[in-house]
């Protein structure tokens, strides 16, 4: 087992290397590597879908854009994160990375606005004192036209940790967009 363990991490290390040298697939093959030798650990599939958008956008940013190939890097990106959350469903980083996931879909997958929400109210249910949490989905909020949510949301993560400039930001941002300039000015 500790063998297993020490070659996946080698694995991952490797696979992390790789996508910084911009060679994406041999990282992401590493990572999956380190999967396969240690199933049941919930930090790789988060490693590989982490890789696997950053591959998605490399690729998306070429002249020549494959949109298949770039589907299906979300995709797996999105089945990665999701299978975070399986193997560690008491986690709130597993269940923010799935919302941070979400979110980033929500361009090309307007139903992946309810899903993102979904993810960070599980999240918060898990660590309810991490303004983070609340700053991603307010956001979310506020994408999806639900003003007096995302406001709550905003509001409660300057009040956890009023020193949280994204917290700040996020609630100037709002207050800004509402017309709201003097609050606006105000929460910064």
């Amino acid at each position: 087992y500790l063998g297993r363990s020490y070659a996946g991490e080698v694995h991952v290390r490797m696979g992390v290397q790789a996508t910084q040298r911009q060679e994406f697939e041999s990282g992401i093959l590493h990572v999956v590597r380190a999967a396969n030798l240690n199933p049941q650990e919930s930090r790789y599939p988060l490693v590989l879908a982490q890789l696997q958008f950053q591959h998605a956008i490399r690729e998306s940013q070429k002249e020549s854009t494959d949109k298949r190939v770039v589907g299906q890097l979300v995709s797996a990106a999105v089945r990665n994160a999701r299978h975070t959350t399986e193997l560690a469903p008491n986690s709130a980083a597993a269940w923010q990375a799935l919302g941070d996931m979400y979110v980033q879909v929500i361009p090309v997958a307007g139903e992946a606005v309810q899903w993102a929400q979904d993810a960070y109210t599980h999240a918060i249910a898990l660590e309810p004192t991490n303004p983070v949490l609340y700053v991603g989905r307010g956001s979310v909020y506020r994408v999806d036209k639900k003003k007096k949510e995302a406001r709550e949301d905003y509001d409660y993560a300057v009040q956890l940790k009023g020193d949280y400039a994204q917290a700040h930001a996020a609630l100037a941002g709002f207050l800004e967009e509402e017309k709201d300039l003097d609050a606006a000015i105000a929460s910064q």
